[in-house]
């Protein structure tokens, strides 16, 4: 039933228990809250390999894909880690990579870091992930389309606001049809006199 969130007592507390996780991460590692959608990603992926008490002996991944995952390369949240800096984008004798534990400035970016003297325009930046992400890296371009694909479906939102319009939609009767007949085929409700 919409809005009400009690009947979906399983997702909403893994919610509860993902939301736990990114809050830990941003506050632990002094990530800025701009980053909550990749410490969202991060952390999902790392509790899909991980044992929980819904799917004895396997991890929830193993459950879906009946492969056993590999976490060799998981590393700590928030470790030093190195960005490829490409060679359009550096000099000759310019490091390869640079540092990105500065992760506090909202205005740090490759471009302002590595600034040419010259002024010239750089090309787009051809991305290609490291061999050992590609189980969790998808296809940049079909992953952005589905995206945007679904926030097109959660932003056309035309559910009805009252009964009187639900009612007057065959599908939204149709729905509250075999709701009704799912409660009554349970037995989860039985009919008493008002008090």
């Amino acid at each position: 039933t919409a809005y009400t969130p009690q009947q979906n007592g399983v997702s909403e507390r893994k919610n509860k228990t993902l939301m736990n996780m990114v809050r830990s991460m941003l506050a632990g590692k002094c990530v800025p809250k701009r980053f909550w959608p990749e410490v969202v990603v991060w952390a999902t992926y790392v509790i899909n390999r991980s044992p929980t008490l819904s799917v004895k002996d396997i991890t929830p991944e193993e459950a879906w894909s009946d492969l056993k995952p590999s976490v060799s390369y998981f590393k700590v949240f928030g470790c030093l880690a190195y960005v490829h800096v490409p060679d359009a984008q550096r000099k000759k004798l310019d490091p390869k990579s640079i540092n990105d534990m500065d992760t506090t400035s909202d205005n740090t970016d490759l471009e302002d870091t590595n600034s040419t003297e010259d002024n010239t325009i750089l090309g787009p930046r051809t991305r290609k992930p490291p061999a050992w992400v590609r189980d969790f890296v998808t296809d940049i371009e079909q992953h952005d389309e589905e995206q945007l694909q679904n926030l097109v479906v959660f932003c056309n939102n035309e559910d009805p606001t009252c009964y009187e319009e639900a009612v007057k939609l065959a599908v939204w009767r149709q729905a509250m049809d075999q709701e009704i007949e799912s409660i009554e085929s349970n037995k989860t409700w039985e009919l008493v006199d008002l008090p």
